[in-house]
């Protein structure tokens, strides 16, 4: 979470305005924490131009376009075997490309599935699929994405340099039929840049709806039938050019329940000149979208006591941490749009099974000024899964070398939600604040509040950051166990 609102006020404010327009501007900025609404940029294909398309209308795969997958899947936590891709599963009927899924015993796999890559390599462009999922709620993996490199081991150099995955969706085994994932992975390091989940009334395995990438010098965008979900910022990332896939696998054991099959009605490629007059304008309205795309903070978020907003994401020292975005969320009813963006935060290591680590390398640190004497309370805002393993992503956190024993993490509901960890007493100055990665499985942190308040209890995301983040070594206190 930034606050760009926030610091767009701020800047307003920092200008020589008459009394109104500053009050003007607090109330705004009080309000949304975002800027100004602005005009809703065109849909891409009304001003990119298609330079290549597959709508599938042939007898079968047009193979000197297309290569087909043949990789496996294994348990993330197991590692035991899960899915093979065939191209047996593969086929063309009635105008769409079908991948067929089946719970059947091949080669020590216990799945069969599908998906074809495309041969030609795309960057810049807007890139949309018409897809089907599977009707009903049977544990597939469908999925419309990049990446660096077709069937892997892919050869020497392929995805070496800094590149990001593009998924345009991926409707996990556990989505159902009134939900669906897309989002931005960076790799090599394996970050999220961007996640959010689309829940709408749509049934997703009864109809044909549009998924689209719009990957542009400037901005990243998604659109589900042609409406403009997310603009994300990618000035940060390599920008490569990528190879297509449309894929369907089955990621962990028993998540399959029956034989499936899902549809492809085409997939539809488009170029836009990025000098060109028009995109100048488009590229305007997208980046404006983007700044209101950030996640809101809540400025009302205030107790009757002192408050230290700390954002996990700006710790001085991560260790073996590693700051990302987490999963927001977007609902779709009645053709009406509801987003709850997704907050930067801070991620544990991913090891399936827990390493020997030293508390140097599974610690985060930073160190915050403590505005007077008192007894603070210690908030921490983590996320938890409710379905998938709930409990098992935790981490510790210990003020002023003070250790506290309450997992967080482990609140058993979905998304983010904030625990009490306990209690210090804490003198004016500086206060040293460790998060303790004790699961060392895909921990994932937030934000944390230090208040006087005994009676607060943080709701939603909370209030702008207001410390600032220092580290000196001579004063810092852990809790680090001795030998």
């Amino acid at each position: 979470m930034n606050g760009q609102g926030l610091v767009l006020g701020m800047r307003l404010l920092a200008r020589p305005v008459g009394c109104v327009a500053v009050i003007l501007v607090l109330l705004v900025c009080c309000k949304t924490l975002t800027a100004e609404p602005v005009e809703e940029p065109l849909k891409p294909v009304s001003v990119y131009r298609m330079v290549w398309n597959d709508e599938f209308d042939g007898p079968a795969l047009d193979e000197t376009e297309w290569e087909y997958r043949i990789t496996t899947r294994s348990d993330p936590g197991t590692k035991a075997p899960v899915s093979i891709c065939l191209p047996r599963n593969i086929s063309v009927v009635d105008g769409k490309m079908k991948i067929q899924m089946k719970i059947e015993d091949y080669e020590g796999f216990a799945n069969t599935c599908g998906g074809i890559i495309t041969k030609k390599r795309y960057k810049y462009g807007y890139y949309e699929v018409s897809a089907r999922m599977d009707e009903t709620e049977r544990g597939w993996h469908e999925a419309f994405w990049s990446a660096a490199g077709g069937n892997w081991p892919w050869p020497e150099g392929v995805g070496d340099q800094p590149w990001f995955e593009m998924d345009g969706f991926e409707h996990y085994g556990s989505c159902g039929p009134h939900t669906v994932s897309y989002g931005l992975i960076e790799w090599p390091v394996h970050r999220s840049v961007s996640r959010e989940m689309l829940e709408t009334d749509i049934d997703l395995g009864k109809t044909y709806n549009r998924y689209g990438m719009e990957y542009t010098p400037d901005y990243f965008a998604f659109y589900f039938n042609d409406l403009l979900l997310q603009v994300v910022n990618i000035s940060d990332l390599g920008h490569g050019d990528m190879l297509l896939w449309l894929s369907c696998v089955s990621t962990n054991t028993g998540i399959a329940k029956a034989d499936g099959e899902c549809f492809f009605d085409y997939l539809r490629c488009y170029a836009i000149d990025y000098g060109s007059p028009a995109y100048q304008k488009r590229k305007e309205a997208m980046l404006a979208r983007m700044m209101t795309d950030s996640a809101a903070l809540d400025p009302e978020a205030v107790s009757q006591g002192a408050d230290l907003w700390i954002e996990a994401e700006n710790f001085v020292s991560k260790a073996g941490w590693q700051a990302e975005q987490d999963t927001g969320k977007t609902f779709l009813y009645d053709g009406k749009m509801e987003r709850s963006p997704s907050p930067g935060i801070l991620k544990g290591h991913t090891n399936s099974e827990p390493k020997p680590l030293s508390w140097q390398e599974k610690t985060a640190r930073t160190m915050i000024d403590i505005p007077h004497a008192g007894t603070w309370k210690v908030w921490v805002r983590a996320r938890d899964f409710e379905k998938t393993a709930p409990g098992s992503r935790y981490c510790n956190v210990a003020v002023n070398g003070k250790y506290f024993e309450p997992r967080m993490g482990t609140h058993g509901q979905e998304g983010q939600a904030w625990q009490l960890a306990g209690q210090v007493e804490l003198q004016p100055g500086p206060a040293s604040i460790e998060l303790i990665d004790s699961s060392q499985f895909y921990t994932r942190v937030d934000r944390l509040l230090l208040t006087t308040d005994p009676d607060y209890v943080p709701e939603g995301p909370g209030n702008v950051e207001n410390v600032k983040h220092t580290m000196d070594e001579a004063q810092f206190r852990s809790a680090q166990p001795t030998e």
